[in-house]
């Protein structure tokens, strides 16, 4: 009886094991595939402004609201990677789903970004209205449409 007792004991404690190494590998192929796109991958120096260069970094999706009923909603993804060069990523549970090019535009002083995925996007998040990014305090974002289907998506700042 206690053989068995410390048989189960010692299954559980393996089996924690390799369950958190599993999760810890999942999370190092997300990583690794998001640094693995070249930082000239599509500009050969950085388009984002002196101004916005706060916005790199890892920033959680919290949700979206706006549109003609103004309601609160979540989405379907869980982080916005932005790094230099202009270069997005998109995940989902621990995977990289969309990622691709920021289009940065100015005009008269007010800067917006358009989300420009890569062939290899599963689906073009964000893209498709440009968004006017601002800082609520230096670790929440909004990316806003005042022009188009008015939603705006918050995130707070991750690292």
């Amino acid at each position: 009886m206690k053989n068995q007792i410390r048989f189960r004991i010692i299954f559980l404690i393996a089996l924690s094991f390799s369950c958190s190494k599993k999760k810890k590998d999942e999370i190092t192929t997300l990583k690794t595939a998001f640094e693995a796109i070249p930082v000239n991958q599509y500009y050969s120096s950085d388009p984002i402004p002196d101004s916005l260069k706060s916005i790199y970094g890892k920033w959680k999706f919290l949700d979206y609201f706006g549109s003609i009923a103004g309601t609160s909603e979540k989405g379907d993804f869980d982080f916005l990677l932005l790094k230099n060069n202009g270069i997005y990523g998109i995940t989902r549970n621990d995977s990289l789903i969309s990622n691709g090019k920021l289009d940065i535009r100015n005009s008269n002083g007010v800067v917006a970004i358009d989300f420009i995925p890569s062939k290899s996007s599963l689906k073009p998040y964000l893209s498709g209205f440009l968004k006017s990014p601002t800082f609520k305090t230096s670790d929440t974002l909004f990316l806003s449409d005042p022009c188009c289907d008015l939603y705006s998506y918050r995130f707070a700042r991750v690292r």
